[in-house]
């Protein structure tokens, strides 16, 4: 009997194996409207089941450095980079993940927007914001910065500016900040695109809110920054020109679109190990649902229609303006705004990711 069951026992954990759900590490607490309004669509196409394994902790990140240490030579498993994890693989310590040892499942190209209540003038006013970790909104509070304080200063006199306009309040959780808007306790909240088009836009449309700006998004075919705002919003490049009356430039903000653009590239991208030989089914599957109008249809509805990109060879200019702007005086002064602006005393330099 003893052998009988072992038998039985050894059947079924092979035939577990064989027909293994595939995973995807979403490092962040339940919900992510992306992920749940992809995966499934995604599995239908894909014919298996695909389970959603959420994953928080701090800067949301102890669920990919658990998939760099171990998970990914599991095939069977995926993980996601959001927002605060695409920050912090550039800035914390603690972000011991590396993507470059991964294959790009596919990415959608993404970003944050800053919302304000409706008639306050930001650009008068004095204006109290929360760090939200896990939204990556360091670049946000930059964007503020330049908006706000205008062109020909050097970052000590961002900071100085910064100081005396805006309240930069760290340590309040994300919903809290949320509360803490909607209660007229914040003057502004910042959050994912995802989150955008779920819930704030149609606020927006209450005539109680509305979105100052996104950031510009980069153009996958030139690696520069989109000359237009794809979803009619107005972007921080915009808003800056029509201000202050020309384009933003200088120290401060080529550490702002050094932070802005390593978040936004990454922080809605789908990764397995490399040599994972699910990679193409994988990726076929993401392509059925973009190429079949009903799915893509549903799929933007709730996640916009931002531009999609499947593997490596399709995000090849994202990559290396990443390696591009990288550069050793960018990253530096980033790190000291994060430090003495920002109040990050855990931002790092890390000279392996500088531009060689």
């Amino acid at each position: 009997m003893r052998k009988v069951l072992l038998g039985l026992a050894l059947a079924v954990g092979l035939t577990t194996q064989a027909f293994a759900d595939f995973r995807i590490i979403t490092p962040q607490n339940p919900p992510q409207d992306w992920m749940e309004s992809l995966v499934p669509l995604w599995k239908q196409k894909l014919g298996e089941n695909i389970l959603i394994d959420y994953q928080p902790g701090a800067w949301n990140l102890p669920g990919l450095n658990k998939f760099q240490a171990s998970d990914r030579l599991d095939n069977n498993v995926m993980a996601e980079i959001i927002n605060s994890a695409a920050e912090a693989y550039l800035t914390q310590k603690a972000g011991t993940y590396n993507f470059h040892d991964w294959s790009l499942v596919g990415l959608q190209q993404y970003t944050n927007w800053v919302e304000i209540h409706a008639g306050f003038d930001p650009y008068n006013s004095h204006i109290k914001i929360s760090h939200k970790m896990g939204a990556g909104s360091n670049a946000d509070a930059m964007a503020i910065a330049l908006l706000v304080c205008g062109p020909k200063k050097t970052k000590e006199e961002y900071k100085t500016c910064f100081d005396e306009k805006v309240t930069y309040i760290k340590g309040m959780p994300d919903p809290d900040s949320g509360v803490a808007f909607n209660n007229g306790e914040l003057d502004a909240t910042s959050g994912g695109l995802a989150n955008w088009f779920v819930k704030w836009k149609l606020e927006e449309g209450k005539g109680k809110f509305t979105t100052w700006f996104i950031h510009d998004l980069l153009d996958m075919k030139t690696g520069k920054d989109e000359a237009q705002s794809i979803l009619g919003v107005p972007t921080v490049n915009q808003l800056y020109k029509k201000k202050w009356g020309v384009e933003p430039s200088g120290e401060f903000y080529d550490a702002y679109r050094l932070v802005r653009t390593y978040r936004d590239v990454l922080q809605k991208s789908v990764w397995v190990n490399k040599g994972n030989p699910n990679l193409e089914r994988l990726q076929t599957a993401w392509r059925a649902v973009l190429s079949d109008p009903e799915t893509r249809a549903k799929l933007e509805e709730r996640n916009g229609a931002l531009p999609i990109f499947i593997g490596e060879k399709e995000a090849s200019v994202a990559f290396k303006t990443l390696e591009s702007i990288t550069t050793e005086k960018a990253y530096k002064d980033l790190i000291w705004i994060e430090i003495n602006m920002l109040g990050m005393p855990d931002s790092v330099y890390k000279p392996e990711l500088v531009k060689k």
